[in-house]
């Protein structure tokens, strides 16, 4: 298997340090939405090892979006149960809430959004995501593209 790195945005809010690769604790990622229900696609397989491998946490409102995804199956249902159930389910806490508002007065953006955000940002988290242009403009949020196929 080909080793994952993450790719980065040309954003200063993003870690410029050789650190910010794949090197980081396991416990550095938090993973959006996106990502969760794109790892359970028939393709996904270096997505879901790289899961495997990092073991990042989600936050709450990553696992009420995916549990109302619209094309979501009872295998996917179960599927995305099991995931959450081997990964850290970071809480909705009041100080996230109070973060996630804060944002949203900043910068129009959804409540989920919002909510991943400041869950990232309240546990020192690197966001990793699909949808850079949602957060790069959050000051203090270190915001990198999904992992990737390294080509060497």
């Amino acid at each position: 298997m080909r080793a994952l790195t993450l790719s980065h945005p040309d954003s200063d809010n993003h870690s410029s340090s050789a650190a910010a690769e794949t090197k980081l604790l396991p416990n550095a990622f938090l993973l959006d939405t996106n990502l969760i229900i794109e790892s359970m696609g028939p393709e996904a397989f270096a997505l879901r090892a790289w899961i495997a491998a990092h073991r990042p946490a989600v936050s709450a409102a990553t696992l009420v979006e995916a549990l109302r995804y619209p094309h979501l199956t009872k295998k996917h249902r179960a599927d995305f149960e099991a995931l959450f159930a081997s990964l850290e389910v970071l809480p909705t806490t009041d100080a996230v809430i109070s973060k996630a508002d804060e944002l949203r007065r900043r910068k129009p953006m959804s409540p989920g959004d919002a909510l991943i955000a400041s869950t990232a940002l309240l546990h020192n988290r690197i966001l990793l995501t699909k949808n850079l242009k949602d957060f790069q403009s959050i000051p203090g949020l270190t915001v990198h593209g999904p992992p990737t196929e390294d080509p060497s």
